[in-house]
């Protein structure tokens, strides 16, 4: 997905969590992925 996403244009970034490390009782990962245009990537 992240190959798919830098070839049109796109800077992904990419996050692993799991809220049994944030203070909750269940075991829950997650994966969260933010895409920013290479462009306005550059600006920040």
């Amino acid at each position: 997905m992240v190959k798919a996403f830098s070839s049109i244009g796109y800077m992904p970034v990419c996050v692993h969590v799991n809220a049994k490390y944030s203070g909750v009782a269940q075991n829950r990962p997650r994966f969260i992925m933010i895409a920013i245009k290479k462009c306005e990537f550059k600006n920040i």
